[in-house]
């Protein structure tokens, strides 16, 4: 296993979005990157607790500013944070890529 690599820009910030209490992790190997946002499935999958992996098996942090946001709800977010589905259309996404899915099939 390697060690973990340091870096220049690696910090998680809180923020409070319409009331729900979401965190994201900034990392970089240097500052003037352009940016990249990770999100991980869910609802209620964490990925702060992966950003270790990720870091060792992508190294995307040698040419991005990575975000990885972790959605509301997940991880340490209270559970409270999170709500329950109810807009007609969402984004899904797969190991693969992703796709929007539409009552009715894609159009």
């Amino acid at each position: 296993m390697k060690n973990r690599a340091r870096h220049a820009i690696d910090k998680t910030i809180t923020l409070n979005i319409n009331g729900s209490r979401q965190r994201i992790r900034l990392s970089a190997a240097r500052p003037g990157l352009p940016p990249l946002l990770v999100v991980q499935g869910g609802p209620a999958l964490p990925l702060l607790h992966e950003v270790a992996k990720f870091q060792r098996l992508l190294d995307l942090e040698h040419n991005f500013l990575v975000g990885y946001w972790e959605q509301r709800g997940c991880g340490d977010a209270p559970a409270h944070d999170a709500c329950p589905w109810h807009s007609r259309s969402m984004i899904c996404g797969a190991s693969c890529g992703g796709c929007t899915a539409r009552p009715g099939g894609p159009r």
